[in-house]
């Protein structure tokens, strides 16, 4: 990813579509994408680990539900439709802080699902690129051409809804710092 172009569309806060190794192409149709996100790795990563959150920004996640947690894992019910299709199923969720959650099929609807969020530090750690891969298999009996020109449309979006995510939560912090105290004065001893 070192092409000039692909950086200036970065810039532009335009996502990108990365090349994706054939040996994560090999059993289902599979995407990797990047977005330059305008705050630090922390606060990308506070986004994507807020698990439950996700339906608030993320299009067509109509909820998420943490079922377990265990060290560095949780296990994660998500309903989402896939074209017409309602689909729910379990990933597990591996944090590898600061910088990688991947994630895979553990039960559900999907016959294979997996995937990783990746952030790298740029500026000096004041942006973060953002990668993300997916890939699925719905099985279903939908074909692997209409999962790959989902995953097309699907993965700009997403990392879309995580950067202005991002953008809100950094925003309201923002103003919630500036807003007066609301604790009394304290009474001068007499």
């Amino acid at each position: 990813m070192t092409k000039a172009a692909d950086w200036q569309k970065l810039k532009e806060g335009k996502p990108i579509f990365l090349s994706t190794p054939a040996e994560a192409l090999k059993s289902k149709p599979t995407e990797t994408a990047a977005i330059l996100v305008d705050s630090a790795p922390h606060e990308v990563w506070a986004v994507i680990a807020d698990k439950e959150g996700a339906p608030k920004f993320i299009k067509g996640l109509k909820s998420a539900k943490v079922l377990k947690r265990g060290p560095g894992y949780e296990l994660v019910e998500q309903k989402m439709t896939v074209g017409l299709i309602k689909v729910t199923y379990v990933l597990k969720d591996v944090s590898e802080p600061p910088d990688t959650v991947k994630f895979s099929r553990h039960s559900g609807d999907m016959k294979e699902i997996d995937g990783f969020w990746k952030f790298y530090p740029v500026d000096g750690g004041t942006k973060t690129l953002v990668v993300y891969r997916l890939g699925l298999k719905p099985g279903m009996g939908i074909p692997d051409l209409f999962v790959h020109s989902s995953l097309k449309t699907s993965l700009p979006e997403a990392l879309r809804d995580v950067k202005g995510e991002v953008a809100r939560r950094r925003a309201h912090n923002s103003e919630s710092s500036k807003k007066p105290s609301v604790l009394k004065p304290l009474k001068s001893p007499k």
